[in-house]
């Protein structure tokens, strides 16, 4: 299991993504109601419903760095979401991991948020993740929130397991790294552009390689990362849409067929790459029948990106698929 700090497991049961315990009235009258042995009694025999190791929960119990309040909400957000393990992990880790990942409670509360909304991770899962974001927020000057937003992208969309999510994670660093596209910028926009990428077929580490370099290589011809990210989102989405296969079938090309074909190929096909070349190869490098090909200005934008660095994509690439947890350190 990943490591997080303890104020993070008290804190990060109070409300987050709807899921977390926000602190109510009742909550409070049995903080006041009963007096501090009264209470430490009432958390312990709580608390050895989800954990085993009496050591550990005492030296819990015992830490005056977190009100009663705090305490009372870790353990009623524990029976909410019922882990079946990991009580003793999260005790351990929760008391020894502020330094690995140098985030404060605060922080992590949202990230944890995120992925216990996700609802595809176990609550051990859950804290790993949580605990990775936050080293990686840490290296990148990011917000843990859209570290992981980007995490959960990264799993459920484009299907990378959470046994690599720290590797993933440092080949984006790679990526950010390569240019003014930082890693930062992608946490903000990558679960959308992630997502659209996943429609397109687009799964696993090859397409996290790519879409790295990708939008790495269209920062190259805007002011901003903003206008970068909105540009790539629009490419992604006239790939396969109506318009653009009509036109491109009245020009002679089916790639309505061609879609089905790579979508058919499980990912290993690349979609984003396969229709930059199409259409380099139909209109010949020409800027004015890129034009009439893909009239959208931004996806006209990213387009032309694509094909003018090229070579620079290719190179990103390699060295975004190089990436490895290490290199978000």
């Amino acid at each position: 299991a990943g490591r997080m700090t303890t104020d993070l497991a008290l804190a990060s049961m109070d409300g987050s993504a709807g899921l977390l315990l926000a602190r109510s009235d009742q909550l409070n009258d049995l903080v006041w109601k009963l007096d501090e042995d009264q209470l430490r009694t009432v958390n312990l025999q709580r608390l050895e419903r989800f954990a085993r190791d009496e050591f550990l929960m005492r030296q819990f119990m015992r830490r005056g760095a977190f009100t009663p309040s705090l305490k009372v909400s870790m353990l009623d957000a524990l029976e909410r979401l019922q882990p079946a393990a990991g009580g003793d992990a999260l005790l351990e880790l929760a008391m020894t991991a502020r330094n690995t990942t140098n985030q404060s409670a605060k922080n992590l509360l949202g990230g944890l948020g995120v992925y216990a909304a996700a609802g595809t991770l176990n609550f051990e899962d859950q804290l790993k993740a949580t605990g990775i974001s936050g080293r990686v927020a840490t290296g990148a000057r990011a917000d843990t929130a859209d570290i992981s937003k980007t995490g959960v992208t990264l799993m459920q969309n484009l299907r990378i397991p959470i046994g690599k999510l720290s590797k993933v994670f440092g080949m984006l660093t790679v990526a950010g790294q390569e240019g003014s596209f930082e890693l930062r910028d992608m946490a903000m926009h990558f679960p959308s552009v992630g997502s659209m990428a996943a429609n397109l077929g687009m799964t696993g580490e090859s397409a996290v390689a790519s879409l790295g370099a990708a939008m790495q290589v269209v920062r190259m011809n805007t002011g901003t990362s903003e206008e970068a990210a909105t540009n790539m989102e629009n490419l992604l989405s006239k790939i396969t849409a109506n318009e653009t296969v009509e036109r491109l079938k009245a020009s002679g090309v089916d790639w309505g067929s061609q879609v089905k074909e790579i979508l058919a190929s499980g990912g290993k096909r690349n979609m984003l790459e396969e229709f930059v070349a199409m259409i380099q190869k139909q209109s010949k490098g020409d800027p004015l029948e890129m034009k009439r090909l893909i009239p959208d200005m931004q996806a006209q934008a990213a387009l032309t990106a694509m094909v003018n660095h090229s070579v620079r994509y290719q190179e990103v690439k390699g060295l975004t698929a190089a990436g490895s947890a290490s290199s978000t350190d």
